[in-house]
């Protein structure tokens, strides 16, 4: 049986041990309430650049820049996989890499039992942002072309321009004919949708289906849009997009 002074020393280590981890509450609640603002406060520049967006591609057969135009056949796809760098988050991280892992047996099992005069099924290549993700990927041996581990808290146009200037060389370069993002939208702090979509080439199916995810106030805005905006280039449009 432990002493009376043994027990007083437990007690104060749990104590301890306590205040230490108010504090780590503390912490991460206050980046849990800043990373919210961040993405509340992006969400009105989002819509409206969708807008654009969709506008511009609701006339995509009139555009010629490859980004713009699908390729009949897919050989090759590039997934940029988001994840955090870090545990301790919940289902964030373990939702997506399910997510993909779906993607990958989908796309395993059609390969394995092919329809006769169906094309063949694509390669998945990845590109990590984020250690877990690129973890759990070399872990189950898929070929990981690329990694980003160093974005900060707050990202900007800055930090993400070398991820998007990949996937627009890898794709322009033919290495790939499809380039998809799997990320986790925000929907509260308990709850997380993960999600995979494609962002090259832009085309009305894409464009489509995705806004038939970002939700209610996006979609019954696009709804009720009934006049079309038309843009005009000063220019060749094929040589102002990058």
């Amino acid at each position: 049986m432990a002493s009376t002074k043994e027990i007083k020393r437990r007690i104060k280590s749990v104590k301890n041990t306590k205040k230490i981890t108010k504090a780590m509450e503390l912490v991460a609640a206050s980046k849990m309430k800043r990373a919210v603002s961040s993405t509340l406060a992006s969400r009105l520049y989002a819509e409206y650049s969708w807008e654009i967006l969709t506008s511009i591609a609701k006339n995509t057969e009139k555009i010629t820049h490859p980004l713009f135009v699908e390729r009949e056949e897919i050989k090759n796809i590039l997934l940029i996989l988001i994840t955090s760098n870090r545990g301790l988050c919940g289902a964030y991280n373990t939702q997506i890499v399910k997510k993909v892992l779906s993607l990958f047996q989908n796309n395993a099992d059609r390969a394995s039992s092919p329809v006769e005069g169906s094309k063949p099924y694509p390669v998945i290549d990845i590109v990590t942002v984020g250690k877990k993700g690129d973890t759990m990927m070399r872990r189950i041996g898929r070929n990981i072309i690329a990694n980003f581990f160093e974005l900060p808290d707050n990202v900007s146009l800055s930090d993400i321009v070398p991820i998007s200037e990949l996937a627009i060389n890898e794709y322009n370069h033919s290495h790939y004919d499809k380039v998809l993002v799997a990320y986790t939208d925000f929907v509260s702090a308990l709850s997380q949708k993960p999600n995979i979509k494609q962002v090259i080439p832009v085309s009305k199916t894409s464009l489509k289906e995705l806004i038939n995810t970002l939700g209610d106030d996006f979609k019954n805005k696009d709804e009720k849009k009934e006049k079309i905006i038309d843009y005009l280039f000063e220019g060749d449009k094929d040589l102002l997009i990058p």
